[in-house]
């Protein structure tokens, strides 16, 4: 679950059951998962080896940009965020300023509410060239699924499978568009109490669009002590910059998070990116 700053140690402990952490052992394991120096994960290996990204023509891929930018503060029945709104805003913003043609934007959507906008999303998304999705919220790992919270999901009820899943966000992003990528600044962090749950980190699939995640297995990502999380205040400023490619904004937006965070939090990116893709549309700055 992704804590305030000021009750992080108090959240730490209530968001989950009493056990869900893992030993400091447990997550130098979760960390050996993840390439320290490289901004893009390799392909898992054994069974699930599988690429992200296979590039789309040009002549397949359609024009035009959207994006759908989720950010939820007022949770019902897990601890409250502070930024996340302000996160969204800010990408939004973002984006917008860059020339995104179309920027889809939920404040503390409930669950219903979440799935139509990602639906939404979908039909808007279809055809065009750039996709992306932003969601700032709660968030959690169960063995191998990646769990996000609308403001009205409860623990019991993401166990029950009824919680939004990274595969959902996955399945909204159309497989021709040539630019897409999914970003959650969300902990990974195991809901599951059981010790075995946590000794082989699963990474995720990224079967479509890449996904860009705040936060390492088994690790909270913070709210920040100012207005934005370390996450967004980062994406928004390397992003935003001319001619930067996706995979150095992911390597300078990892970077700035682990000063922030004192070392406490890495972003990382899963699935394989080509070096010289662009997010925004043309490579244009934002002014």
């Amino acid at each position: 679950m992704r804590p305030t700053n000021f009750f992080s140690s108090f959240i730490a402990v209530a968001c989950l059951v009493a056990n869900a952490f893992p030993a400091l052992a447990d997550r130098e394991v979760a960390r050996t998962a993840i390439m320290d120096s490289a901004a893009v994960m390799r392909p898992v290996q054994g069974p699930l080896q599988r690429w992200a990204a296979i590039r789309v023509p040009d002549s397949v891929a359609g024009k035009g940009s959207v994006a759908l930018v989720v950010g939820i503060n007022n949770y019902q029945n897990l601890p409250k965020l502070k930024n996340a709104v302000n996160d969204a805003t800010a990408v939004a913003d973002m984006l917008r300023a860059a020339g995104f043609d179309q920027v889809i934007v939920a404040h503390d959507p409930d669950d219903r509410a979440l799935r139509a906008t990602l639906g939404e999303f979908n039909a808007a998304a279809e055809g065009k060239d750039i996709a992306l999705i932003y969601f700032a919220g709660q968030g959690v790992r169960l063995k191998s699924k990646r769990l996000l919270f609308a403001t009205d999901v409860t623990l019991d009820q993401a166990k029950a499978g009824i919680a939004l899943t990274l595969d959902d966000l996955q399945a909204a992003v159309p497989r021709t568009a040539r630019v897409k990528l999914i970003a959650i600044d969300a902990c990974q962090d195991e809901l599951d109490a059981d010790p075995k749950a946590r000794t082989e980190p699963m990474l995720p699939v990224t079967e479509n669009a890449p996904i860009f995640y705040s936060s390492t297995p088994y690790e909270l990502a913070q709210d920040g002590e100012g207005t934005l999380s370390p996450f967004a205040t980062a994406f928004v400023r390397h992003f935003a910059a001319p001619g930067q490619g996706i995979r150095d904004a992911a390597n300078r937006v990892r970077d700035d998070v682990v000063d922030a965070t004192k070392g406490a939090q890495t972003p990382v990116l899963y699935g394989y990116v080509e070096r010289d893709l662009q997010l925004l549309p043309s490579g244009q700055a934002v002014r």
